[in-house]
This record gives C-alpha cells, sequence and structure tokens, in this order.
C-alpha cells in the first residue's frame, strides 16, 4: 500500500551540496508553500525497488508528485519535482507542454552537475550522476577525454549548458512525437546525437513523455509550448526567466494551483 506523505513530514537529503546554489532555497520553499505530498510505501522499509521506479515513471499529478521508496528525499529530486509542479501551474496539461517542461526539469540537473563540480566535488549527487552520464557518454561514441572537456564546459557555462541541453530535449522529444517510422527516427536520433549536448540524449528518462505525448495525439495546447520555448531562446539566460517568472511569481502567490501563464 501508499501512504500520502505530506512534504513537511518529508527530510530532505544532501542539501549541503546545494548550499551555495540560490535557486535551491528558492525551489524548496515553492514546495512548501504549495503543500506538494508524495507516495510512500506502507509499512516504511516494504520491498519498493523497480515497482516505485515503475510508479514514478507512469503516474504524476500536480500536488502529488513522486512515489518514493521511503522518507528520504534527495535534493536534486526535490528541485526536479517542483519544476515540473511550476509547470503544471503556468501551462496546461498534456501535450508538447508536458515535454517542454520534462525538457526544463532535466536540462535544470545538468546545471546543478556544472556548479557542484568546481565547488561540492564529493557530493552524493555528482557521484551518483557524473557515473551515468559518462555510460551514456561513452554508448555515444564520446571518449573519456571529450567527456572531461563536456564535464569542463558544463562547469564553465551551467546557465548555457541548461539552456542549451533544454533546446535539445525539447526538440528531440517534439520530433518523435510525430515520427513513425523506427528508420525515420533513428536517422533523426543520430543527427540530434551531434549537438553539444547530444552525447547525453540519452542519459535523461524522457521516453515515457514521449510515448504517452504520442498515444495521446496533437494537443490544442501545443502552440502554448512552441511559444514558451521560442520565449526561452530568446533570453540571454533563460533560467533568469524562469526564475522571475516561474519560481518568484509562485512565491509571491503561494497555494495556487492555476496561476495562469506568465
Amino acid at each position: 500500500m501508499l501512504d500520502r506523505l505530506e512534504f513537511s513530514k518529508v527530510t530532505v537529503v544532501d542539501e549541503d551540496s546545494f548550499s551555495h546554489v540560490g535557486l535551491y532555497a528558492d525551489l524548496k520553499e515553492v514546495a512548501r508553500t504549495s503543500d506538494l505530498a508524495f507516495f510512500v510505501p506502507s509499512p516504511r522499509g516494504a520491498p519498493a525497488g523497480q515497482r516505485t521506479l515503475l510508479l514514478n515513471l507512469l503516474f504524476w499529478e500536480p500536488g502529488t508528485s513522486d512515489v518514493l521508496a521511503d522518507d528520504l528525499l534527495p535534493a536534486d529530486v526535490l528541485m526536479h519535482v517542483v519544476w515540473h509542479h511550476l509547470g503544471a501551474r503556468y501551462l496546461p496539461r498534456g501535450g508538447l507542454c508536458d515535454l517542454f517542461v520534462e525538457a526544463i526539469a532535466s536540462a535544470f540537473d545538468l546545471y546543478l552537475v556544472g556548479r557542484l563540480l568546481g565547488m561540492r566535488p564529493d557530493s552524493d549527487f555528482l557521484s551518483s550522476q557524473v557515473p551515468r552520464m559518462a555510460e551514456a557518454a561513452e554508448d555515444a561514441g564520446v571518449s573519456e577525454e571529450e567527456f572531461e572537456r563536456l564535464l569542463a564546459r558544463t562547469a564553465e557555462e551551467p546557465e548555457l549548458a541548461f539552456e542549451e541541453t533544454r533546446q535539445l530535449l525539447f526538440d528531440a522529444s517534439r520530433a518523435l512525437v510525430s515520427i513513425r517510422s523506427p528508420r525515420e527516427a533513428d536517422e533523426l536520433l543520430q543527427s540530434f546525437e551531434k549537438r553539444p549536448f547530444g552525447a547525453l540524449l540519452h542519459h535523461y528518462e524522457w521516453a515515457t513523455w514521449v510515448l504517452r505525448t504520442r498515444l495521446d495525439g496533437p494537443s490544442a495546447n501545443d502552440e502554448k509550448a512552441i511559444e514558451l520555448d521560442r520565449v526561452l531562446r530568446e533570453q540571454q539566460r533563460s533560467l533568469d526567466w524562469l526564475e522571475k517568472q516561474w519560481v518568484q511569481r509562485a512565491l509571491s502567490q503561494p497555494h495556487n494551483s492555476n496561476l495562469g501563464a506568465p
């Protein structure tokens, strides 16, 4: 069985790793003031593993976020969850809007990698993320030296890494929605793998979102995602825009799940 666990009852771990990341405190405050909740197995310690992962990938509703294995919530997962929550507040659900928000949440993970590489190299977050990224890069044919240069670029310009990865994920997922031939899809994916962060394309778990969007078909709200994507591409720093229009706005209007588009 699953219990609903309020955010105030969750223990956030590895917070010290992100103490120098200004957005962390604000994203955590959004979670607190938005009454986010989670699902956890009952009784605690019950076998979860792959079942928890499956439930986490298949089911997500605004206000009741991830399915956790226990009461512990890694700080990076908290931020990922809050980006999805903010997307649900400012965009309609479904279609390209879901793909757009997932691209933001996943690209922010790479931003965090860049911010922590020089400041918290021994963090739990990096120890779990970097090896998985290296594995994806190796599978894409990237050498160790090339991967090191990719990490160095991420650490040097984390905001740019965020935006380039966000564009990569949204463009790739959006394109795959309408493709019906595996040969055409393979050709398309190879073209995306040539982008600056293309070697990390398959590091992210975005297939579930693409599959759901393919099954649901076009949404009347797809243009909203396309327009907002255009807005972000025009910004000098897209993350600054998201901080102002989503994060700070949510903090000024807590406990409201439908605030409308900025």
